[in-house]
């Protein structure tokens, strides 16, 4: 049991800010995608699937009420995301999130990291707005059950920058990256004067919400309900401008995939 749960959080950690990064050289437009044939079985597998467990039992060395939650997200192209996070007494524990890949084949669906690696085979079954995952883990059955949730608004998914320049003339690029409708991270890129990236600075994962002109962030803080802030933001074609205030100074983002025709992979 407790290889199968490391085998699932080595699946869903967090990816890092690889994914985000960028050459300031040229970048050459990629080749069309090619078109995704996908049966109808596979089509009524994607989207939003969100599952909460309660239960009682040990966190470590600590006893309490037990909560996980999951957003498993099935997109085209056999790619995924999910996201977990565990509570203890109703305080965040520790979360794990990050990109996945699957595939069906012959009534089973299979899961695994982003490039194909630590696979699982799951058995499932698909009825109505439940989806029923199984699979055998060293002799014991695991049960899991999503139902299909709406997703949230969609409009800031992408990952955007501004930069800054430091008191050592290095460019400081801060990147938000709003990986799905309800969750991302930051983080920050530093180059030298050459444009050679000398330090990547992760600061933090968050979730958050719109309303209006507003996002909420929660930062996900272990051991606290997470820290809540509000920004303000107006979107523009492939620029975000955020502000602290509702009336105070903006700083615009740059959506770097979709000005250069790249797909966001996050």
């Amino acid at each position: 049991m407790k290889r199968f749960y490391y085998l699932l959080l080595l699946l869903f950690v967090a990816g890092g800010v690889a994914s985000c990064e960028k050459d300031y050289q040229p970048q050459r437009q990629p080749a069309p995608e090619p078109e995704v044939q996908m049966s109808a079985e596979e089509r009524a597998m994607l989207g939003l699937w969100t599952r909460s467990v309660e239960s009682e039992g040990y966190y470590g060395a600590i006893y309490g009420a037990m909560r996980q939650d999951a957003e498993l997200r099935l997109y085209e192209e056999g790619r995924g995301q999910m996201l977990q996070e565990f509570y203890t007494d109703g305080v965040l524990s520790s979360w794990s999130r990050g990109a996945l890949s699957y595939r069906i084949e012959d009534g089973i669906l299979y899961i695994g990291g982003p490039h194909g690696e630590d696979v699982i085979a799951w058995n499932y079954t698909l009825l109505g707005d439940t989806l029923t995952l199984t699979t055998d883990s060293e002799g014991e059955v695991i049960k899991w059950s999503f139902t299909r949730t709406e997703d949230a608004d969609d409009r800031l998914v992408g990952c955007w920058d501004a930069a800054t320049v430091d008191a050592s003339g290095n460019r400081v690029e801060r990147h938000y990256k709003f990986a799905t409708p309800t969750y991302g991270d930051v983080y920050e890129m530093v180059y030298d004067q050459r444009g050679v990236c000398i330090d990547t600075r992760f600061l933090y994962d968050f979730r958050y919400t719109i309303s209006g002109d507003r996002i909420q962030f929660k930062k996900l803080v272990g051991g606290t309900d997470g820290v809540i802030f509000n920004k303000y933001f107006r979107l523009e074609g492939t620029k975000l401008y955020l502000r602290d205030k509702a009336n105070g100074e903006e700083v615009m983002y740059s959506n770097f995939y979709e000005e250069n025709g790249l797909p966001f992979r996050p």
